[in-house]
């Protein structure tokens, strides 16, 4: 077959000059396109995953009261959960601040849903004993310090 002269026969390029030109256009559109879908589905990833692993902890109200020799017990209540919280109930939370930094959790408890029960309310300090009760139960604890001896000098080695 012979190719006649009026056939237009393609080199390579493209033979329509408008469509070169729309060309890098497109491209950088595309490219856009791209990186706003990366985003989005970042966005979208990130978003579902505070959702799902989001730890919260809103405190309500906090009591403080002196206890000797010289600490203090903090009772709390407080919103408490892992994830998207909804009609989340209450957490009641007994802590002993021997000093500052050094807190011991002495209780913590949900209370059930709509219920009343599990809620720390008034605690009763005598010397060493706490006295608490949640609706359910009454609890008692001491707490006494050991005594603390001084460090004893590092034993020398006799066996030589």
């Amino acid at each position: 077959m012979i190719s006649d002269s009026s056939e237009k026969v393609f080199t390579g390029t493209t033979l329509d000059p408008t469509i070169s030109a729309m060309t890098p256009s497109r491209n950088i559109f595309s490219c856009l396109a791209i990186l706003l879908s990366v985003a989005i589905t970042f966005a979208a990833g990130w978003g579902l995953a505070y959702v799902k692993y989001h730890y919260t902890y809103d405190v309500i109200d906090e009591k403080s009261f002196d206890f000797p020799p010289g600490s203090k017990i903090h009772v709390r209540h407080a919103f408490e959960g892992v994830g998207f919280q909804f009609l989340t109930p209450e957490t009641s939370v007994v802590e002993w601040e021997e000093s500052p930094g050094d807190k011991v959790v002495l209780y913590k408890a949900r209370r059930g849903f709509q219920e009343a029960s599990r809620h720390v309310e008034k605690i009763e300090i005598n010397s060493h004993d706490l006295q608490w009760d949640d609706g359910r139960s009454r609890y008692r604890l001491t707490i006494e310090p050991l005594p603390r001896s001084p460090p004893s000098p590092a034993k020398a080695d006799t066996s030589k």
